[in-house]
């Protein structure tokens, strides 16, 4: 599917209480893609990811915003909950459940106010645990899980979900490494077989280049690129966003290196002249 028509954005902006956040972002990224979102904390990100996902669509202007060539704003509210899932940081109401409860969340756009849970959804949360890896865990309770078991298990509600398009911020942001590459990889493994389109902000610019399609580069609220990570990943780029010396190595046949040298050492001494 990829290649098909997805995520098209067009001189988007987002002003709160008169001062601009979002500063004419544009770019295209074909349906099962993978885009990585990038830049340092205050660049607009998280308000980019609301954005793309509808839920600040009172606050936004832009000349096109939309997804499967149809405007984002023609969404009804339980249309878009049917065609985009939304991962955002875990709250206290979901951790008290057991996976399968959660991941059965997904199926809420789908349901009528007295709906009944059919043989149908059973087998969907089925497979999507299944899908994820998760289906031996279906009955543990979702705060006894790992880091990255969390996150597969919110991917999994997403697949039950039936989304098309899936807004993740930071999903591997307080994981350690094994399951930063797990939870990845298993994104990139979706996208590629059954067309799901992945826009996630990502910290790390190694893992972004390793398992995305496309980045974009944001610094104050500006789009400073986007394409793929080797014509995003540009030394003098990055020094003069991240405010660090850079250098960009190819690891592999594949995979960039992006290695950050540290600020020097300063010692300050009080001046002890009165």
């Amino acid at each position: 599917m990829v290649g098909c028509s997805g995520l098209v954005v067009d001189e988007l902006r987002l002003t709160i209480d008169q001062q601009p956040i979002l500063k004419c972002i544009s770019f295209s990224l074909p349906a099962g893609s993978v885009l990585g979102v990038l830049g340092p904390n205050g660049a607009g990100k998280t308000s980019l990811l609301l954005a793309l996902s509808g839920q600040l669509t009172g606050q936004i202007t832009a000349t096109t915003l939309a997804w499967q060539d149809r405007p984002l704003s023609d969404y009804s509210l339980n249309q878009r909950a049917r065609r985009i899932a939304v991962v955002n940081q875990l709250n206290d109401a979901v951790f008290a459940l057991s996976l399968r409860q959660m991941v059965r969340m997904g199926l809420l756009p789908h349901q009528s106010l007295l709906g009944r849970q059919s043989a149908a959804d059973d087998e969907r949360i089925d497979q999507a645990l299944e899908r994820v890896g998760l289906a031996e865990k279906s009955t543990r309770v979702f705060s006894t899980l790992s880091g990255g078991e969390q996150q597969r298990g919110l991917i999994a509600r997403a697949l039950v979900q039936r989304a098309e398009l899936i807004v993740l911020d930071e999903p591997v942001n307080h994981l350690d490494v094994y399951f930063q590459h797990d939870v990845l990889a298993l994104l990139g493994q979706l996208a590629r077989d059954t067309g799901l389109t992945v826009v996630m902000s990502l910290h790390d610019l190694n893992l972004s280049a390793h398992y995305c399609d496309q980045l974009l580069l944001l610094e104050n609220g500006e789009q400073v690129a986007f394409g793929t990570p080797d014509s995003v990943l540009v030394p003098e780029r990055l020094e003069r966003v991240f405010r660090l010396p850079c250098a960009v190595r190819r690891h592999d046949d594949r995979a960039l290196r992006v290695d950050f040298s540290p600020l020097p050492l300063t010692v300050q001494t009080r001046d002890k002249r009165r």
